[in-house]
């Protein structure tokens, strides 16, 4: 599971460009903020939490059981077919594909106030399927997706500037995510980061993925398997 999220969320693929602006998980959450907390008696705080949270109805277990689903799917769609199209790709843009997605323009109270409930049943999920082995095949790079889409709409209302082109845009689409705190479960000084050898394979997008291929590179499509927790 580790690895996943070190490849996926932390540090994705990326081109040449500017770096990617990563989404912060913050601390907005309850088990987001014992995740960011110095407590000694953090890990088995963080087990309790994200056990209530999968057995919750806050529980995102695919991008469909999210209230905005259909807008967000709409929203990704109209991407999708500007960054194909041959026509300009800016903020306007944008700004009118989710006006036609939500009925709203991005910066609109309800639309943030329907987001920001989704954006925090999303934040508890990806770190309860962290924490918990029995969580790790369920479609994490999906629900990063909506993470990002939700992020993506967020800033378009907050950055009159954003975004500039279809590139920025695209590396938008990608951005990474930074867990809360220093990213670990357990405490500890970091081992030093092992050698790859070779290239890694390019994984494929899943049949889940709201932009199949969109942004040039795709995630991976494998479900994420158990694996120990590294310190």
């Amino acid at each position: 599971m580790e690895p996943l999220f070190r490849m996926l969320l932390v540090r994705p693929a990326v081109g040449a460009g500017a770096p990617l602006r990563p989404i912060a998980l913050g601390d907005e959450t309850p088990l987001a903020q014992i995740f960011a907390s110095a407590a000694e008696d953090r890990p088995a705080v963080l087990k309790r939490t994200a056990a209530d949270v999968a057995g919750s109805a806050r529980m995102v277990r695919r991008s469909g059981d999210l209230d905005s689903a259909p807008r967000l799917a709409a929203f990704a769609a109209a991407l999708k077919d500007l960054l194909a199209g041959p026509g300009p790709v800016g903020r306007a843009e944008v700004v009118a594909a989710a006006r036609a997605a939500f009925g709203a323009a991005p910066d609109d109270a309800t639309v943030a106030a329907q987001l920001g409930q989704d954006r925090a049943r999303l934040v508890e999920s990806i770190l309860a399927i962290k924490l918990l082995p029995e969580l790790h095949r369920l479609p994490l790079a999906e629900l990063v997706d909506s993470l990002r889409l939700i992020a993506l709409i967020r800033r378009t209302a907050e950055d009159t500037d954003f975004p500039e082109g279809p590139e920025e845009l695209r590396r938008a689409l990608v951005a990474p995510v930074r867990l809360p705190g220093d990213g670990r479960v357990t405490p500890g000084p970091r081992r030093p980061a092992r050698p790859t050898r070779g290239r890694r394979r390019s994984g494929t997008a899943s049949s889940g993925s709201w932009w199949t291929g969109i942004a040039g590179w795709t995630t991976p499509s494998r479900s994420c398997t158990p694996c120990r927790e590294r310190p």
